[in-house]
């Protein structure tokens, strides 16, 4: 199982993409880095049928405007938007509510929509202190894991690396 994290960077435009790290179960990092060009992931104002650039080759459309799933779970409950990425044929569905964040999130016949949410500060803390931690053969075994792991998927395996 892989874990992850994403670090995205808020401004008057919206959020923008800046990093991202994968940590297997026990910690240990799988991949990590930074995104190029620091993409637009959301801008801050949402309307239907609109279309923004976030990245060369993803075509990004407002799909949804009103109640999206896992919105009930915010802390203050609103109404939201759902976003449709879609890059070199496959799909990713967001949807997020203004205040509480991303509340549900499609992609790969993976769908995730949230329940609760709640304070954990020591995970940050933790993710900080592996990612501070790491050598360079960490970073090594982690690009050799993920180009491993994209020769399997080529080839059809589903096991992980």
């Amino acid at each position: 199982m892989v874990q992850g994290g994403a670090g995205l960077q808020g401004s008057a435009a919206g959020y923008n993409a800046e990093s991202f790290v994968l940590l297997f179960a026990n910690g240990q990092i799988f991949n990590e880095g930074l995104v190029p060009m620091t993409p637009l992931l959301v801008p801050s104002t949402l309307t239907l049928g609109q279309t923004f650039a976030t990245y060369p080759g993803v075509t990004s459309t407002v799909t949804t405007v009103g109640t999206v799933p896992g919105a009930g779970a915010c802390p203050t409950p609103a109404s939201g938007a759902t976003v449709t990425y879609t890059f070199q044929g496959q799909t990713t569905i967001i949807s997020y509510v203004p205040g509480c964040g991303i509340t549900a999130l499609s992609t790969n016949g993976v769908n995730l929509v949230l329940t609760s949410v709640g304070s954990y500060p020591a995970v940050g803390t933790l993710a900080k202190d592996r990612l501070n931690g790491a050598s360079f053969m960490d970073l090594v075994r982690g690009t050799f894991s993920a180009v491993a792991h994209g020769m399997n998927w080529r080839f059809g395996r589903t096991d992980a690396p």
